[in-house]
């Protein structure tokens, strides 16, 4: 396109952009060669090549990068800088530049002989005592040889063969010696097999499979199968799943299942991942899997069981007699695996109820490892035909004496399974709408009297001293740990004593000295952090049946949640909003909306985490009611409730068409957050009152964009709408911005003509 066929906005951008790229700082034309680059404006091709004689490096490189992308500039002035210039950046960059030349790909072009040989000549290397003219203290001339061999493979013929045969003999650089074997791959793909049946070294085998796989050819494929199949080496045989799952060969679908059995870990799952990636499970028969599983009990077990869960087809009944088998391994996880697929496509048959038993007694067990006992727990929800005796064991689970937030948690979201039987309702009922729940955990029946008063007073005077500090960001959160947690002044005299002594030791024990110092300060931090997990509050079951309720699958939750909400205390409405937001994002919100008396008290007299976690539900409730609320939350005086309203309305401008939307009252409340002190709120902001479309707000758009890199980054995308006003006002403004505003208006300008 001519530049008489832009319109007038992108002629006066274009030319502003020129003009900095001529007469400019070094920085002004640095941006702007970017931003042309980015526009893909050809009629700067003349203002491009001149910059190649600038002196200052970084323009050179950037005018350089701008006619590579663009595909064009002056191939004499490109060689003379690949060859001459001092800078070895500028070298690199002219060398990329002149493989991306559009000429290259013409049939005859009288400059495309030139390139190649340039490349031809730079891979040879230097001759000894042969600095390249590079005066720096490092081997750039060796970064420059390499690169000229990346690109001559990429146009050389077969004639380029003996030369990289060449350099491979003289015993190149790793990284030299891996770009030749690119090449060849891609040339002489019969040399890189002979390569490999010449039993060549472990690194050079791994290299020379990596290059293969870098050949699309049939003939590859088979080499790859060779080696990934043949080879003893775990990263030979990586490489090659990688590379048949690259080509989406479906050829190879049971060799690559025939990897699940590897002995290395690494290897199976590669191998799964591959499956995964040219979607070939369903493919294979569930019979070929059992037998897989069956053929050897090894480390690949487990995944083999994983795969045959996740299988539509029904295990056959021997499979499943043989899994029973499994049910007392030594291993956890083949135990799991096993238990897993019986608890899903059992019938309710001994296998079944062996499983269900196997479960139950692990899951109790205080010697399973914990992760393991969650899984258990988890899996127990499963055991549908079994849920009446579970109740019981989900009480005593729940009542130990030294129970852990993590197992009493999995087992709440397994009761949260079962929350369609009374009996399992009833019990969610006594712990969600507890009157008195205890924040450390539950006392007991051998609790003496005077311990819990004891325990009490001790937590109060903790939560007073907690509250000097308002928790509402993390570095508040840390500030109030720390607080709680000071270091003991006896262990601080006795540390300090020791380094003074340190201090006096002679020189030659000054390593000595430190490795102590380093200690002590390792220490303190290590103590510093088990004292903070061992003061760490516990959870309350009535917090955390709360928080199971989020992935309740039934309606009892939310009518639930909804009841525990009338006289909750603030901390515990931060729960129940959390979990109604949740359950809302997944269920729908019709139960829900009794909820907007006490979102509307919250918003207007609760603390910050209150309103973040009241916004949370607002966006999830699509009434006008809930929309006044969260505009009055974009107004909030805390940073916070500003950024979680803001989340909450782009919500409902995401689900609901602009005729049902308060549009004017929303453009004013985004207008007033584009000049927020928060770069959060701003960038927030921007795109959603961009979607309103109201060429009156382009400029205050515009200036938010250029005087934020936050919101400059997401400028150009929501600017389409008024694209020629955004173009002729930046126009005007680049030559009057100063620093990085100006910088900021080039990207900005690069970005739009660029869409």
């Amino acid at each position: 396109m001519s530049s008489q066929q832009y319109p007038v906005s992108h002629q006066e951008a274009y030319q502003a952009l020129v003009n900095l790229l001529e007469q400019g700082d070094e920085a002004q034309s640095c941006y702007s060669a970017k931003a042309i680059a980015e526009a893909q404006y050809h009629e700067a091709l003349p203002q491009l090549n001149q910059c190649l004689y600038h002196p200052d490096a970084d323009v050179v490189i950037d005018a350089t990068k701008a006619l590579g992308d663009l595909g064009l500039g002056d191939v004499s002035s490109l060689i003379d800088v690949a060859k001459n210039h001092p800078d070895g950046d500028a070298r690199h960059e002219a060398l990329i530049t002149l493989s991306k030349q559009s000429l290259l790909n013409e049939t005859s072009h009288p400059e495309q002989q030139r390139i190649i040989d340039l490349f031809e000549a730079m891979a040879k290397g230097r001759v000894p005592d042969d600095a390249w003219g590079m005066t720096n203290d490092w081997d750039e001339w060796w970064d420059l040889q390499l690169l000229a061999v990346q690109l001559f493979a990429q146009v050389a013929t077969t004639n380029a063969i003996p030369l990289f045969k060449e350099l491979l003999a003289n015993d190149p650089e790793p990284e030299l010696e891996m770009a030749l074997y690119n090449a060849l791959a891609q040339l002489d793909l019969e040399y890189c097999q002979s390569l490999l049946e010449a039993t060549p070294s472990l690194s050079q085998a791994r290299k020379i499979t990596k290059a293969i796989s870098l050949n699309p050819s049939p003939k590859a494929n088979v080499l790859l199968f060779k080696q990934m199949d043949q080879s003893q080496d775990v990263e030979i045989k990586i490489i090659g799943i990688k590379a048949l799952a690259q080509r989406n060969d479906k050829n190879y679908q049971w060799d690559l299942a025939n990897q699940l059995c590897d002995e290395s870990n690494r290897v199976q799952t590669c191998a799964l991942e591959a499956l995964k990636q040219l979607d070939v499970l369903e493919d294979i028969s569930l019979s070929n899997l059992e037998s897989l599983a069956q053929r050897e009990q090894a480390s690949n077990l487990s995944c083999l069981l994983g795969l045959i869960e996740q299988h539509s087809q029904q295990p056959s009944t021997s499979f499943l007699d043989w899994l029973t088998s499994l049910m007392q391994h030594k291993s956890h996880s083949l135990t799991l695996g096993a238990a897993r697929i019986l608890a899903n496509k059992a019938s309710k048959d001994k296998a079944y109820q062996a499983a269900f038993d196997r479960s139950l007694e692990l899951a109790k067990s205080p010697n399973t490892p914990i992760a393991i006992r969650i899984e258990f727990i988890h899996l127990l929800s499963q055991f549908q035909a079994s849920s009446e005796p579970l109740l019981t064991e989900f009480r005593t689970l729940l009542d130990e004496k030294h129970h852990d937030v993590m197992i009493r948690q999995a087992c709440f979201e397994s009761i949260s399974h079962f929350a369609h039987q009374p009996a399992y309702q009833d019990f969610l009922e006594s712990q969600v709408l507890s009157a008195t729940p205890d924040n450390q955990r539950i006392p007991l029946a051998t609790d003496k009297p005077e311990t819990i008063e004891k325990s009490l007073c001790q937590q109060k005077e903790v939560e007073e001293k907690q509250s000097k500090i308002q928790v509402t960001s993390t570095l508040a959160a840390i500030a109030q740990s720390n607080q709680t947690n000071q270091v003991n002044p006896q262990s601080l005299e006795h540390e300090r004593n020791i380094n003074n002594m340190l201090l006096e030791l002679e020189e030659g024990f000054n390593d000595y000295g430190e490795i102590v110092s380093g200690h002590f300060q390792a220490s303190d931090k290590l103590d510093l952090n088990r004292r903070k997990i061992a003061k760490r509050t516990q959870l309350s079951n009535q917090i955390l049946a709360i928080r199971s309720l989020a992935k309740c699958p039934y309606e009892f939750a939310a009518t639930l949640l909804v009841e525990a909400l009338t006289g909750a205390q603030p901390a515990l409405q931060i729960e129940l909003f959390n979990s109604m937001a949740r359950l809302g994002e997944k269920q729908g919100t019709s139960l829900l909306k009794n909820t907007f008396a006490a979102l509307a008290h919250v918003m207007y007299q609760g603390d910050s985490l209150s309103k973040q976690a009241a916004t949370r539900l607002l966006g999830q409730l699509r009434s006008r009611q809930s929309l006044t609320l969260i505009l009055l939350g974009i107004e909030d005086e805390d940073e916070h409730v500003r950024i979680c309203s803001l989340q909450a309305l782009k919500i409902h401008m995401d689900v609901k068409s602009s005729a049902l939307l308060p549009l004017l009252e929303i453009q004013r409340s985004l207008q007033r957050c584009l000049a927020d002190s928060a770069g959060g709120v701003r960038k927030l902001a921007l795109p959603l009152l961009a979607r309103l479309e109201q060429q009156e707000d382009v400029a205050s758009l515009i200036e938010c964009a250029i005087h934020d890199e936050e919101s400059q980054s997401i400028a150009a995308q929501n600017l389409d709408f008024a694209k020629d006003k955004s173009l002729s006002l930046l126009a005007k403004k680049l030559p009057e911005l100063e620093n990085q505003a100006q910088y900021l208006a080039i990207q900005l300008t690069g970005q739009l003509l660029a869409r």
